[in-house]
């Protein structure tokens, strides 16, 4: 009973470490500039050998502390992967009743519940990325910047990439006649059909099929115009403009409120 207990205590304490190891890492590549959602594909990717995409390899791989981080997690990959495996089937061996089998698997999920629980609470996450940027920045001269929380991405703004297709409403306009501010969005660039990258296009810069185009805003504003058709694309485009006159209702009492509670203070 004690080798089981201790088997089970071993695998809690490799799966919280494996777990760990991949927030860790996705912290440290959201502070090197990459989404949180790319950073942690990559994290798991590295850290168990599957899934790596050879289209964002070459950002990671010039990186010099995305390339660390990248390298430490496939050095460990094999040895997590079978310690988790082998003491998992050490933890279930010479079971004589169901009764027994049943009370080593309850226990196990209990430990499994607290790891996910400790490792997703907000608490957790905000002293572990504290920590990380403090140790970071005195560790690498690498430049750190979350740009995620900086832009607040997830918290209602985003950052989307529209495809420009022939039945697209951005085909063959240039961004002045596009006026996309009116509607709450800002062109950051344009992933030209030819594979160049042009950072803030001048307004007369005509975009066109082939070409893809990065857009900064509200989050429900991006998902809508990604799809827009230029069939429906100018009374979508009133929609969204009258939809702007009341968000922007709602921010200007936002502000109101906090100057009011900046003077209170």
């Amino acid at each position: 009973m004690e080798f089981i207990m201790l088997a089970l205590l071993t695998l809690t304490i490799i799966l919280f470490t494996s777990i760990t190891v991949v927030k860790v890492a996705t912290k440290i590549l959201v502070l090197t500039g990459l989404s949180d959602e790319v950073a942690r594909f990559q994290a798991k990717s590295a850290l168990t050998g599957t899934g790596y995409t050879t289209s964002e390899s070459e950002s990671l791989v010039n990186h010099p502390l995305r390339r660390r981080v990248l390298s430490f997690l496939m050095t460990i990959s094999n040895v997590g992967i079978i310690s988790v495996i082998s003491t998992a089937i050490l933890s279930f061996v010479n079971i004589d009743t169901t009764v027994q089998g049943l009370s080593r698997f309850a226990i196990a999920v209990c430990l499994f519940s607290i790891i996910i629980y400790i490792t997703q609470s907000s608490f957790f996450n905000k002293w572990l990325n504290k920590k990380l940027k403090k140790y970071l920045n005195k560790l690498s001269n690498v430049e750190l910047v979350d740009y995620a929380n900086l832009l607040h991405l997830g918290d209602r703004f985003g950052i989307g990439e529209v495809y420009v297709s022939d039945k697209h409403w951005f085909a063959n306009k240039n961004v002045r006649e596009l006026s996309l501010p009116r509607e709450g969005l800002i062109v950051l660039g344009v992933q030209v059909a030819n594979g160049e990258y042009l950072g803030l296009p001048s307004k007369d810069y005509v975009i066109t099929p082939g070409d893809t185009a990065i857009l900064y805003g509200r989050a429900d504003m991006l998902t809508e115009i990604s799809t827009r058709t230029a069939d429906i694309g100018d009374n979508e485009r009133k929609e969204a403009m009258e939809k702007l006159v009341e968000i922007k209702k709602e921010e200007k009492e936002k502000e109101e409120e906090i100057v009011e509670t900046r003077e209170a203070s």
